[in-house]
């Protein structure tokens, strides 16, 4: 059986970026599956026979592209699958992959082995301990079992994007499985277009804003309130700290993020749409 398989998805990317970032990484796995949701894609990925190019010619969402990349991966018999984002980058591939690969094999219920990430800009932090146990991890820098697809299942692809990952951890867990976290592997990863944010009559107070566009903000608020009624009785701890968390966005879009308005008018139409069990992929807000 092949060992690891990449799979990262395109939407948009610059040409040049995504080519070094690919490179970063190409030599420490056996093959690369690029899952291309641009609509129209005009940009050249360096030819190489470790890489396969899957063209949508439309963008079908995060999950979808995920479910291609597996299933793909799976037909090629591959035995592991590392999901990246098309800006993600570990700081050390030779170093941060092998810690992955270690973590998923440290016991026979983990499902997924996620990295440290360390958002851009921002330089590693040291843990003391080589594995943490977590209930849930973001998507990029994530490597997954493949044989445990079979029963976990693919990625929901009603959710579009956001959440998405968040979703199938917890779903994992439900089925007996576990996360965990390889603090040696670390990943640069940029969340959202994270700025350090402070109130002019109050410049000692500093805060992190993501800034999401109001239909990122639409996914993140619809597939949220979505999540925490789904695992509310399985998970009620992540499902209340989530909470926090994403009221506590509210409150830094309304403070400091540009276009309050629109992300609040999205916010609005997905507890709506929520309510009304509207889910895909949205066309406008």
């Amino acid at each position: 059986m092949k060992k690891i398989a990449l799979i990262v998805v395109l939407y948009n990317p610059d040409e040049q970026d995504v080519t070094n970032n690919i490179l970063s990484y190409i030599d420490e796995v056996d093959l690369v599956i690029t899952i291309d949701n641009s609509e129209v894609s005009k940009h050249k990925l360096l030819e190489n026979k470790k890489i396969l190019h899957i063209k949508n010619n439309d963008n079908l969402g995060i999950a979808k592209a995920l479910n291609q990349g597996i299933l793909k991966a799976k037909e090629l018999d591959y035995k592991y699958a590392l999901l990246m984002d098309q800006d993600s980058l570990f700081f050390d591939a030779s170093k941060a992959i092998p810690e992955l690969l270690f973590a998923l094999k440290d016991k026979n219920t983990n499902f997924m082995a996620s990295s440290l990430i360390i958002n851009a800009g921002i330089e590693p932090i040291s843990k003391k301990d080589r594995l943490t146990y977590v209930e849930s991890c973001i998507t990029s820098g994530t490597m997954i079992d493949l044989k445990k697809t079979d029963k976990v299942g693919l990625h929901d692809e009603k959710l579009f994007i956001d959440y998405v990952d968040f979703d199938y951890c917890l779903r994992a867990e439900n089925m007996g499985y576990t996360i965990v976290k390889a603090n040696n592997s670390t990943l640069k990863h940029q969340i959202g277009d994270s700025k350090k944010s402070s109130l002019w009559f109050f410049p000692f107070y500093k805060t992190y804003t993501t800034n999401h566009s109001p239909i990122r903000r639409y996914y993140r608020w619809r597939n949220a309130i979505y999540i925490w009624k789904k695992f509310k009785s399985t998970h009620p701890k992540w499902v209340k700290k989530n909470k926090k968390q994403t009221f506590s966005d509210l409150k830094k879009i309304i403070l400091f993020e540009d276009n309050k308005l629109k992300k609040i008018k999205a916010i609005v139409q997905a507890f709506k749409d929520a309510k009304k069990n509207i889910y895909g992929k949205k066309k406008e807000i």
